[in-house]
C-alpha cells in the first residue's frame, strides 16, 4: 500500500512536472511569438521611417534642382537684357556718329556752297569789270 501510495505520488508529480513543462513551454512559445511581432512591427516601423526619409531627400533634390533651373534661366535672362541694352547702345552710338557725320557733311556742303558762292560773286564782278572796261 505504502508502496502503491508512493507510485500514485510519484505519478501525481511526474503529471505536474509535465504540466508545468508545458505551460512554461507555451508562455516562451507566447512570449517568442510576441517578440516576433514585435520585431515585425518594428522593421516595419523602420522601413516607413527609411521611405519617409527617401521622400523627404527627394523632394529637396527636387527643390533644389527647381532653384538651380530658376536661377540658371534669372542669369540667362540678366544676360540677354544686358545683351540687348548693350545692342541699344550700339546702335544709339552708331545713330550718333551717322548725325555727326551727316552733320559735319553739310557743314561741308555749306562751306563749299559758300565757296563757289564767293567765286561766283567773284567772276560775277570780274566780269562786270571787263564790261565796264569795253
Amino acid at each position: 500500500a505504502k508502496m502503491r501510495k508512493g507510485l500514485e505520488e510519484q505519478s501525481e508529480l511526474e503529471l505536474k512536472r509535465f504540466k508545468l513543462e508545458m505551460l512554461a513551454k507555451r508562455q516562451q512559445q507566447r512570449e517568442q511569438e510576441q517578440l516576433e511581432r514585435q520585431q515585425q512591427q518594428q522593421l516595419l516601423l523602420e522601413k516607413e521611417k527609411e521611405e519617409e526619409e527617401e521622400r523627404l531627400r527627394i523632394e529637396a533634390l527636387e527643390e533644389e534642382e527647381k532653384l538651380r533651373i530658376e536661377a540658371i534661366e534669372k542669369e540667362e535672362k540678366a544676360k540677354e537684357e544686358q545683351r540687348l541694352e548693350t545692342l541699344k547702345n550700339d546702335q544709339l552710338e552708331e545713330q550718333k556718329m551717322a548725325n555727326m557725320m551727316e552733320e559735319e557733311d553739310l557743314i561741308s556742303v555749306k562751306q563749299e556752297i559758300g565757296e563757289a558762292t564767293s567765286e561766283t560773286s567773284t567772276v560775277a564782278n570780274d566780269d562786270d569789270e571787263v564790261n565796264q572796261s569795253n
